[in-house]
């Protein structure tokens, strides 16, 4: 089970990407985790900034560091903008099984109240889709999905 952990932790919006983002891609590349460089690349090249309505990224620090970072996007697998999608969820080794990824979520699902009736995701990682069951996804969605949670019927 995950439990939520009380730590000085900070969950933030940002508009670019930390001068200190560099750390958490390094690690996430020795685990062979290629999301974080995806998410460099194309926001670098103006493909993805987060920046459409209802998009937003957010980071987590503990005690100042970057420790945590997760996005939404207008899922672009569907032809509806209704649906939401949970992007490039990472966080930290030495974080995990803290309540950094809850809260990252957490901060995700409020933000997506207003616009998304539904977020989806697609992991292939068991331990991330074991994550993602235990904080009330469903195994499903609809297009390149691996979990889906209702936001809105």
């Amino acid at each position: 089970m995950y439990a939520a952990l009380c730590l000085p932790m900070i969950i933030e919006r940002i508009q670019n990407l930390p001068d200190d983002f560099h750390l958490l891609l390094e690690e996430s590349l020795k685990e062979n985790f290629g999301a974080l460089k995806k998410l460099q690349s194309a926001y670098m090249e103006g493909e993805n900034t987060f920046s459409m309505p209802g998009e937003a990224l957010f980071v987590a620090r503990v005690d100042g560091e970057l420790v945590g970072i997760c996005g939404l996007n207008i899922d672009p697998y569907q032809e509806c903008s209704e649906i939401g999608r949970v992007r490039h969820l990472y966080v930290a080794k030495v974080h995990r099984r803290s309540g950094v990824g809850i809260r990252l979520v957490s901060e995700i699902e409020a933000f997506a109240q207003s616009t998304f009736s539904r977020i989806q995701l697609f992991t292939d990682d068991p331990n991330s889709g074991a994550f993602y069951d235990a904080i009330g996804y469903k195994k499903g969605g609809t297009g390149k999905a691996s979990h889906v949670k209702q936001l809105k019927t």
